[in-house]
């Protein structure tokens, strides 16, 4: 499996936005052309992360909350109605659409070219601000993974349940899902999985302090 964020067509990230754009790299995989490289080589880790300055996550149903009302149903026009203009962010893999609320929580998107939705994604400006609603362990059991593990097996490894903070469909229209663990130390495992059997198509992953 192939830690897409740290294969070349990815690699060149600013380094001051990497924690953000981590997951939306993996929404932006076939534009990048790294959606190939799923297996092989086994999963890689992320670089060392700096001191975190993002305050954490305390409720996910609140983070989650525009998330979780959104569908593949949804357009453009339909979430602009919901929620009001969007933030337009743009870096060198592309754009995406942040709709977010008064206290900053919200919903990061990616639309087809006819404005329906492609992707979608809670919004963060740290992913380890996830910790302490993760209640994960042991993310060094990630290097016991293989491709085509089932989600409950994958959940197993490292003691609780994933947070799921992206949905997103292929060209092919196929429905993939991302799941997410994180450590009280920092570590962190991002999970691709078919929406289909639930099984693992590629993972990537950064220890933690004490790691």
């Amino acid at each position: 499996m192939c830690g897409c964020a740290y294969c070349a067509p990815c690699a060149n990230m600013k380094k001051k936005r990497i924690f953000a754009a981590l997951a939306l790299v993996i929404m932006l995989l076939p534009l990048t052309g790294c959606a190939g490289m799923l297996a092989g080589e086994g999963a890689q880790p992320q670089e060392t992360m700096p001191p975190m300055t993002a305050e954490m996550f305390t409720d996910l149903a609140s983070v989650s909350k525009r998330y979780n009302e959104t569908d593949f149903d949804d357009t453009m026009e339909t979430l602009t109605a919901r929620y009001g203009e969007p933030q337009e962010v743009q870096d060198e893999n592309g754009s995406f659409w942040n709709f977010l609320d008064e206290n900053g929580e919200g919903l990061s998107a990616i639309f087809f070219a006819d404005g329906s939705l492609r992707s979608k994604m809670i919004y963060f400006e740290d992913i380890r601000q996830f910790a302490n609603l993760s209640g994960a362990s042991h993310i060094e059991n990630v290097t016991l993974l293989n491709d085509n593990m089932e989600y409950e097996v994958v959940a197993a490894a490292f003691g609780a349940p994933g947070i799921e903070i992206l949905r997103t469909i292929t060209e092919n229209g196929i429905e993939q899902y991302l799941m997410l663990w994180v450590s009280e130390d920092g570590g962190m495992v991002q999970a691709l999985f078919d929406s289909q059997d639930n099984k693992l198509e590629q993972i990537s992953y950064a220890f933690g302090n004490e790691a």
